[in-house]
């Protein structure tokens, strides 16, 4: 019997080993490790998880943050550093440890001003309609999607075209069931071209094209402004009741200024207003500016009767519209002087009339002295509240010199920037710069031409906001792309959310231009 009691004894004791040792184990948390691995690099990047636990890595392969986390725990694998000259982007970064170590986040590393290989495989993206191609104009919706307009077709024949792209380069197949919006002019008794010159998207996620239409029966340009919807439909409730007094129109969702004018440029103000710049081709030429109530109809709180004209008595030109943050509407573009045009820098209050707080008189002049042009094509505010504009001038070789300009917001040059508030870049030939853009850091960039002796090729420059070359953008603040013996020039410039560099233009294949979007790498 003895043995028998000491049997049960050790049963027990051995019970209640067994549940201590499960009670125990359940106190135990398993942890698991988070890396990946890294590619392309050059020099030295730093890595962080959770907004700590550094991790530096000079050479491409496999990585392990040092410490483990719990079962369960998210994590978020971010760049705290980018290699010099370089740029990293993480994928596979962020989620939940679920029972076993991360190991596929992947890090890849490009050069700065390189073209982004993940961008439609080769970093850019060719529409070849069969026909003239050309882009004026790029920007990027709230849902990352990219938009460009601008026209196809040849002669009188041209349609006003809007592209809609998905992140990665392909069609957006939700836009129009093809990614592509076409408005073909049939009224009137000949055909007539359409164009595209400048989008952008309001307070609502609607889609807001400036462009023109020379009416062949009337013998003139007029201004158009198209409203599409997301879908790439006309938005009805834009100006459904008007008349255009031209010709009879069959599509009424569209605002037809009913003058002689060529528009440049369109952007949206705080209360959503439209506001569109161009030029009148009447003699001489004025610059002007319209503002649209939300609905299409012309706002007449604005200037006279919506319309705002400047004439400086001779040939005066805008290309370029923004609004500051205090409201201010900026317009740059040109005036004559004499034989020879300075670029123009106008700032109107919200009402239409000039600032007098700029330059005294709502204008300000930069002439770079006698027998020399200088014009601005694009203009965009900083940070800070700087004006910047990018546009060309000639030199002393008679050639054309890519210019950007900064001036602080009383309308004076700013000589902190470049110590005389202009960077110049001179290549020895022509160059000019288009459209402009600032960065997440500050830094300047434009796009526009370089011509090498034999042809135009697309050039995108990267300053410092200093104005200094930033010389990280492929080794010497300038990328270039060169398809050969044809021309190409980069004409609208944007950044997307991930901080990679957009640039629309053409490319001319030998016989006709085809509509292109470059992706680059910053």
């Amino acid at each position: 019997m003895r043995w028998k009691k000491e049997m049960i004894v050790s049963t027990v004791l051995l019970f209640f080993l067994a549940v201590t040792m499960v009670l125990m184990g359940c106190g135990d948390t398993q942890t698991f490790t988070v890396g990946g691995t890294v590619s392309g690099l050059n020099g030295s990047i730093t890595l962080r998880n959770n907004g700590g636990d550094d991790l530096t890595i000079t050479s491409d392969g496999p990585f392990t943050f040092a410490t483990a986390l719990a079962d369960g725990s998210s994590y978020n694998v971010t760049i705290k550093t980018h290699p010099s000259g370089q740029c990293g982007f993480v994928a596979n970064g962020s989620g939940t440890i679920s029972g076993g170590a991360v190991t596929d986040v992947s890090v890849d590393c490009y050069n700065s001003g390189s073209l982004d290989p993940t961008f439609d495989s080769d970093g850019m993206l060719v529409y070849n309609g069969g026909n003239a191609d050309r882009a004026n104009s790029i920007a990027i919706d709230d849902n990352g999607k990219i938009l460009v307009t601008g026209y196809s077709g040849g002669g009188l024949d041209r349609d006003m075209l809007i592209w809609r792209y998905n992140a990665d380069g392909s069609a957006d197949t939700t836009f129009d069931s093809d990614g592509i919006v076409v408005y073909d002019y049939t009224g009137g008794v000949n055909p007539n071209p359409d164009s595209g010159t400048s989008i952008t998207t309001d307070a609502n996620g609607k889609i807001l094209v400036s462009g023109w239409d020379f009416f062949t029966d009337q013998g003139l340009n007029s201004l158009l402004t198209w409203r599409y919807n997301t879908d790439g439909s006309l938005d009805p409730d834009f100006d459904p009741d008007f008349d255009p007094g031209i010709d009879p129109y069959p599509d009424p969702q569209f605002f037809i200024y009913a003058s002689t004018l060529y528009d440049r440029s369109i952007t949206t103000d705080s209360s959503n207003k439209i506001l569109v710049v161009g030029s009148t081709t009447f003699l001489p030429t004025d610059m002007v500016i319209l503002r649209f109530n939300t609905d299409g109809t012309e706002d007449d709180t604005f200037g006279s009767f919506g319309v705002v004209t400047y004439d400086g008595g001779s040939s005066d030109n805008g290309h370029s519209i923004t609004t500051d943050d205090n409201g201010k509407i900026l317009v740059t573009g040109c005036s004559q002087n004499a034989n020879y045009d300075d670029m123009v820098i106008w700032r109107y209050n919200t009402d239409g009339s000039p600032d007098t707080d700029f330059d005294t008189d709502g204008i300000a002049v930069y002439d770079g002295g006698i027998d020399d042009d200088e014009e601005g094509y694009c203009i965009t505010t900083d940070a800070n509240g700087k004006i910047l504009v990018t546009g060309y001038s000639y030199n002393v070789d008679s050639n054309t010199d890519m210019v950007i300009w900064r001036y602080n917001a009383d309308g004076s040059l700013d000589d902190t920037f470049d110590t005389d508030g202009m960077a110049v870049y001179d290549s020895g030939g022509f160059e000019e710069g288009y459209s402009i853009a600032t960065d997440a850091k500050g830094r300047i960039l434009v796009t526009g031409y370089i011509d090498d002796g034999s042809d135009l090729n697309m050039a995108i420059w990267r300053y410092n906001a200093d104005g200094s070359p930033d010389t990280t953008f492929d080794t010497d603040c300038v990328a270039i792309y060169d398809s050969g013996d044809n021309d190409e020039q980069g004409l609208s410039i944007t950044i997307d959310a991930d901080g990679k560099i957009l640039v629309t233009g053409y490319s001319n294949n030998g016989s006709n231009d085809d509509m292109i979007i470059w992706r680059y790498i910053q």
